[in-house]
């Protein structure tokens, strides 16, 4: 069974997407991820289909080389990602560890309490000398705002906006990565842009039909609840 959480992650995601695409905005939407091959050009794994399996390469094919692909509806964008965006952008990625790593550290029970004296003193939230650790932290969580990731403010110092996906599962763009990984074991083999912007739109097609989903299970819910308020409403004049 779902989660409620994915649930509304995913909601969220398809809202700020719908939005952007239906505003006068001119910012392109980059689709990002990373890969890694081998010396020899092998993808040791690869999204496959909804179930989230993946074929497996035996190990010792040499040395691992980090790839980051970024795709827009042009094509892919070459050199480092940020200097090459030329207008602004929305760059959608995932919940990766690397790309939530928070641009604060968040003060927690294994923090020594001169840590915790600290982390107030430096937003200028007064506490008396007296304060135990207990009470140190709880004044910290009292006033821990919304976690900031060092990735989204590197983005949006430049410029673009950040879109974080919900679980992989909804990201189905990573069928399409498949592909583009496959083609990094030959260097004649690239994907063109003509390749990527049906990619692109195909995906597209994609969470559009996850929105009008989405938009149908609200209103089945809505015309639940209204009959069921009629039912109660009904109890009460019989009663």
């Amino acid at each position: 069974m779902e989660k409620p959480h994915v649930k509304t992650f995913r909601k969220i995601f398809l809202q700020k997407y719908m939005e952007i695409l239906a505003s006068s905005e001119t910012k392109q939407f980059v689709f990002l991820d990373e890969t890694w091959v081998f010396d020899n050009g092998t993808v040791r794994r690869s999204w496959q289909d909804e179930d989230v399996r993946s074929v497996k390469r035996i190990s010792g094919d040499g040395d691992r080389y980090i790839v980051v692909h970024a795709g827009t509806a042009t094509g892919f964008v070459e050199d480092h990602l940020l200097p090459a965006l030329d207008r602004p952008s929305i760059i959608i990625l995932d919940n990766a560890s690397y790309h939530s790593q928070l641009g604060e550290k968040r003060p927690t029970t294994a923090w020594r309490k001169a840590h915790l004296q600290e982390w107030p003193e430096k937003k200028r939230i007064t506490f008396p000398d007296s304060a135990k650790k207990d009470a140190l932290l709880q004044l910290c969580r009292n006033n821990l705002q919304e976690p900031v990731y060092a990735v989204d403010r590197m983005i949006q110092a430049a410029g673009h906006d950040v879109l974080r996906l919900p679980h992989t599962n909804a990201y189905l763009i990573q069928l399409k990565w498949y592909g583009v990984k496959q083609n990094a074991s030959t260097i004649r083999n690239k994907v063109t842009a003509q390749q990527w912007q049906n990619y692109i739109r195909h995906t597209e097609t994609i969470i559009k039909n996850y929105w009008k989903k989405e938009r149908l299970v609200n209103v089945n819910e809505l015309v639940i609840n209204l009959n069921q308020d009629t039912d109660n409403s009904d109890s009460d004049v019989d009663n």
